[in-house]
């Protein structure tokens, strides 16, 4: 992957031509689409800095080169830990990290992401530049080294870009500079950060361990109310018939891998009879419904598998 000139990207006119264009500057092979709201995101961005940068600048067009230097979008290999917007001086001592939102967020969400991109960025140096751009308000934030967040000043953001550290920057091979290896914590080899929570989890490992937690959590609330799982589902029985649990295919989050979504299959007790008209079709859902199956949707006990 290439570093690329910002202002360059964002002269595409569509969405598709961002998306080539993209991949043009970077030089990666594999193509990628970019969404509406990354291009948007970015050449609103880049609109407010431009008249910011042409005031710092001496020479008419000179800014421009202010924004070379990018990377877009990196990802470090096998963490899938992701950047929108990196640029690291030549001698690596600074790294200027903006992170892109199109709708506004809570900045608690904003300050978790920041803080855990310096993390993976202090491997590197200790100097870092975080800021985070959110479209939807205009608004800029910045965290600072001691984990302070505020709203900023474009200004501020032209600042760091003029500063003479980013005159010179790494314009390839940014894998050499980041091992995956730097960023596994295993509570075998390393248990005091482990007990500390001083690491984050790659994607990976967050889905692996919420996986279990959900194992675990549904383990212990079927023990603790397994007396209500076989009342519920007699009564279910006794008034509805069989059979007691209803099961549906429901649409679920997207894949990350294939951007599909992944379905899943819904277990619910059973809440209405099957009944149906003279030509065999069902009837409307207000028609199967019982008194009964009402105090279980009211009651949530429906959703008790």
């Amino acid at each position: 992957m290439r570093a690329m000139n910002l202002y360059l990207l964002t002269r595409a006119e569509n969405d598709r031509n961002f998306s080539m264009l993209a991949g043009e500057l970077s030089g990666e092979e594999r193509h990628k689409d970019y969404s509406r709201h990354e291009a948007q995101s970015l050449r609103s961005l880049v609109g407010h800095l431009i008249p910011e940068l042409g005031s710092r600048s001496v020479s008419g067009s000179g800014w421009i080169s202010n924004l070379d230097g990018f990377f877009f979008s990196y990802t470090i290999a096998h963490i899938s830990k992701e950047f929108d917007l990196l640029k690291i001086s030549g001698d690596g001592r600074c790294i200027l990290n903006i992170e892109l939102k199109s709708e506004a967020i809570d900045e608690k969400r904003i300050s978790k992401q920041l803080s855990q991109n310096r993390y993976y960025l202090t491997h590197i140096s200790t100097t870092i530049y975080s800021y985070t751009y959110v479209m939807e308000t205009n608004t800029l934030y910045n965290l600072n080294d001691r984990g302070y967040m505020h709203v900023c000043e474009m200004g501020e953001l032209a600042d760091i870009l003029c500063k003479p550290a980013f005159s010179e920057y790494v314009e390839k091979d940014l894998d050499q500079l980041f091992r995956a290896a730097d960023y596994l914590i295993s509570p075998v080899d390393a248990p005091d950060k482990f007990l500390q929570g001083s690491y984050f989890l790659t994607n990976q490992q967050f889905e692996f361990k919420r996986r279990i937690l959900d194992v675990l959590i549904s383990s212990v609330g079927m023990l603790l109310f397994s007396w209500l799982y076989a009342i519920v589902a007699l009564l279910v029985r006794f008034f509805l018939g069989k059979p007691v649990i209803f099961s549906q295919e429901r649409p679920g989050r997207n894949d990350p891998k294939t951007g599909k979504e992944r379905p899943f299959r819904l277990y619910k007790f059973r809440s209405m009879k099957d009944l149906k008209d003279k030509n065999g079709r069902e009837l409307p859902d207000d028609a199967r419904l019982t008194k009964f199956g009402r105090v279980l949707r009211s009651t949530s006990l429906d959703e008790l598998p």
